[in-house]
């Protein structure tokens, strides 16, 4: 494909994650970041000031995606959304229960971090992120299926004068998102109605395409957490609280 060029780079922020990809093709550009996070938000913090020294007027990001949830991963999201805008974001769809199980497996995190695991969507879009892709619904086929190996078609021998990349989502709809998202959160179901927030399976494909041609594509997997494990926390975490509250009562009460 004569006239594309496609950069891409992990950054070195010790233990985590901040990987940065750019497609172009004539005057057509494309940019996409996979997970921004470090152990040290320090490192991740100067990676991105390096990567984005534009101001934020200049700097803009069509896709994010967000592999998990887990803070070497994300610790550098609240400083990429000051210095850039960000178009879309892809990022798994944990239940309320299941961001609370991340939470507690990263205690001493930021006050920044948390509100990110309180409500991932509103936390995004409130910083504006134009749109969010939640990926999750039904219990996900382990199976490999392999691509297909189908040829792409050629691009023009020559970019075009007008053209610019666009997100093309053939991943399938997750059933019933509404009455799903509603029974556990909060503002998110309404976001759904506005169309800021999509909902999907795993299966299928994401593509970048420039004037209708495939240019590349993204492959995503979500595998849940059992609910037999979801089940197990639950009631570990009521006998917890239900010894918390014994404890508080016994002191109060010998406190008066």
């Amino acid at each position: 494909m004569r006239g594309l060029r496609a950069e891409f780079k992990f950054h070195n922020v010790g233990q985590g994650l901040f990987y940065t990809g750019k497609l172009e093709y004539g005057n057509a550009s494309f940019n996409f970041v996979y997970d921004c996070g470090s152990e040290k938000e320090s490192l991740v913090k100067k990676a991105i000031d390096r990567e984005f020294r534009c101001f934020r007027g200049n700097n803009y990001i069509d896709l994010l995606i967000i592999s998990h949830l887990h803070k070497d991963h994300t610790s550098g999201i609240p400083h990429l959304l000051k210095r850039t805008k960000v178009g879309t974001v892809i990022l798994p769809y944990l239940t309320p229960i299941e961001r609370l199980i991340v939470a507690l497996e990263t205690p001493q995190a930021s006050e920044e971090y948390y509100s990110f695991l309180a409500d991932p969507v509103e936390y995004l879009l409130g910083r504006g992120v134009k749109k969010v892709i939640l990926i999750g619904g039904e219990e996900p086929e382990r199976e490999w299926r392999p691509f297909s190996k189908e040829e792409p078609p050629e691009l023009p021998p020559e970019p075009p004068r007008e053209g610019k990349f666009e997100i093309e989502n053939n991943l399938s709809p997750y059933k019933n998102p509404q009455s799903q998202i509603t029974n556990s959160e909060g503002n998110s179901s309404q976001q759904i109605n506005q169309r800021t927030v999509e909902v999907r399976s795993h299966a299928g494909t994401l593509r970048v395409t420039l004037n209708g041609f495939p240019i590349w594509m993204f492959r995503l997997f979500n595998y849940r957490v059992s609910s037999q494990t979801l089940g197990q926390f639950k009631l570990c975490v009521g006998r917890y609280l239900k010894k918390l509250l014994k404890k508080n009562l016994w002191r109060k009460k010998h406190q008066q």
